[in-house]
């Protein structure tokens, strides 16, 4: 079997996890990951990310880097406490600036 083509980050693995739990979501098809996660040449076909309600400057610059896992058509997802909707990383740096 290959290694899951979905990602889901969260402040820390367990974090992750439980989030996976949660929303009862298979291992196997689903990785669980902390921002700080080394992935170096990893590609997803979707990743979701868990942001912190009050999101540290670290946050904001891994959660960035994770863009870069992604495969060319993939797609990412940021979920926030502080925020209902789904958003792109641009999006989300935009609404911030306001």
């Amino acid at each position: 079997m290959s290694a899951p083509r979905k990602a889901c980050f969260a402040p820390d693995q367990s974090q992750a996890r439980a989030l996976l739990k949660a929303f009862d979501l298979s291992p196997n098809d689903w990785s669980s990951f902390g921002f700080g996660a080394a992935l170096a040449g990893r590609q997803f076909d979707r990743i979701v990310v868990h942001m912190p309600a009050e999101p540290s400057a670290r946050d904001f610059e891994m959660i960035a880097n994770l863009n870069t896992r992604l495969a060319k058509d993939g797609s990412f997802s940021i979920v926030s406490p502080a925020r209902s909707n789904l958003t792109t990383p641009a999006q989300f740096h935009e609404d911030d600036a306001e």
